[in-house]
């Protein structure tokens, strides 16, 4: 995916794990990382901004917490397809098994050091952004029909 920049849009209110997460990709020109402090503030970003290619978020934040993001993020056609992917302190079962129901395509534990934080990005870029077919935005797609488009009925359309 030469010459493709992706955005990662990091939902995460301390600011500290903010920078830390930005040296991480600090070398990787192709990957611009964008902030939100909260849930709320990322549904605003992803209605104000182009689709990112990931979503990087926190659980535990004020306003919209990382659950009722991955709800309201998960709810919304055309926001589920953006994979979420939690990077949270909490390796509580409740909260795995809670956000893997909530369908987040990925849970991960903070690293503990600055030097993990960047292996874990590593990893990350080289599988969400290189190996992964990540979906597409459409909704310029000149190959979709037309809006107001219908099939017609008692046309198979798949196999089966």
């Amino acid at each position: 995916m030469s010459g493709t920049k992706h955005v990662i849009l990091l939902v995460e209110d301390d600011k500290f794990d903010q920078e830390l997460f930005r040296r991480g990709f600090a070398d990787r020109p192709d990957c611009q990382i964008d902030c939100a402090v909260d849930g709320e503030e990322a549904l605003s970003y992803l209605q104000s901004h182009p689709r990112p290619s990931l979503i990087v978020l926190d659980l535990n934040m004020p306003r919209m917490d990382g659950k009722e993001l991955l709800r309201a993020l998960k709810a919304d056609r055309a926001l589920r397809g953006i994979p979420a992917i939690v990077l949270s302190t909490s390796s509580e079962a409740t909260d795995v098994n809670d956000c893997y129901d909530l369908l987040a395509n990925a849970y991960a534990v903070k690293p503990n050091s600055p030097e993990e934080l960047v292996r874990f990005t590593t990893r990350l870029e080289e599988f969400w952004l290189r190996e992964a077919c990540l979906p597409r935005d459409l909704s310029n797609d000149r190959h979709l029909p037309p809006k107001g488009f219908r099939a017609p009925t008692g046309i198979p359309l798949g196999p089966g």
